[in-house]
């Protein structure tokens, strides 16, 4: 019996271990792993999101993040058949985004390798999404970056 519960012991241990350590390299991932939660992050600073409003677009959801300074809020349109998923900004496809630092049609044009944006879910008035996005100008590198999950508001389609 004492034999059986120190194996369990180790087992427990070596889980454990083997969990936290995936967790810390998942988080790495990314620039944005000291993110504030529910903010959005261009050039200007770091700005909390007060307001979230999505509408329906037939084959993708236009969704509009808003703070208190008016200049720092962001659009973008997602498929809705990439809701919970990645999707990669550096390809071509049915999204785009704009925010004062960033605008992209990506249709048209695509990101920088490892920019994405990720909608995890949109169900019952809450949404779980966050977007990682860089583009190389001559002027210099652009990065903007923000997170949001909690109440969202639908808006009809103008």
């Amino acid at each position: 019996m004492m034999k059986n519960f120190k194996l369990f012991s180790l087992l427990a241990v070596m889980v454990v271990a083997f969990s936290a350590m995936f967790v810390a390299c998942s988080s790495k991932n990314s620039d944005d792993e000291n993110q504030q939660l529910n903010t959005i992050t261009n050039t200007s600073g770091t700005f909390e999101i007060n307001n979230a409003f999505f509408s329906d677009a037939g084959d993708s959801y236009k969704i509009s993040l808003y703070t208190n300074s008016g200049n720092n809020n962001v659009t973008f349109v997602y498929p809705k058949s990439k809701v919970g998923q990645s999707l990669a900004a550096s390809e071509l496809g049915a999204w785009s985004f704009k925010s004062n630092d960033l605008s992209v049609d990506g249709k048209l044009q695509t990101l920088a390798t490892g920019s994405y944006i990720t909608v995890n879910s949109l169900a019952d008035g809450q949404i779980s999404l966050v977007y990682n996005l860089y583009q190389t100008r001559k002027s210099g590198d652009v990065h903007v970056y923000g997170n949001y999950t909690g109440a969202i508001k639908q808006l009809p389609l103008l």
